[in-house]
């Protein structure tokens, strides 16, 4: 493969985040940033506009800042998951190609 489309970055970021956001609602209540970038991530996906992108960059700024000051434990559990969905989606893309 010789370049991951921004479009599998993004599902896996999405995928990624899902599975966290439980975890980080619960030490962090009322905190929506991380589930509105998800959101804006998933409109992009579905409707990849400038107006969308330009949703997705600010949403996912403002999450990122929120996610990592809540998900220490998180990002640890999480790292054998996504190495292995991270290898499934890009198998699918070489088969795609």
């Amino acid at each position: 493969i010789k370049e991951i489309p921004r479009t599998l970055i993004a599902q896996f970021a999405v995928d990624c985040a899902k599975r966290v956001l439980p975890i980080f609602e619960k030490q962090v209540l009322n905190d929506k940033r991380p589930e509105e970038a998800v959101e804006a991530v998933e409109a992009w996906l579905k409707d990849p506009t400038e107006e969308n992108k330009k949703k997705v960059d600010a949403a996912w700024a403002a999450a990122r800042d929120a996610a990592w000051a809540a998900g220490g434990a998180a990002r640890a559990a999480e790292r054998k998951w996504q190495t292995q969905h991270l290898n499934e989606l890009l198998k699918k893309l070489e088969k795609l190609t």
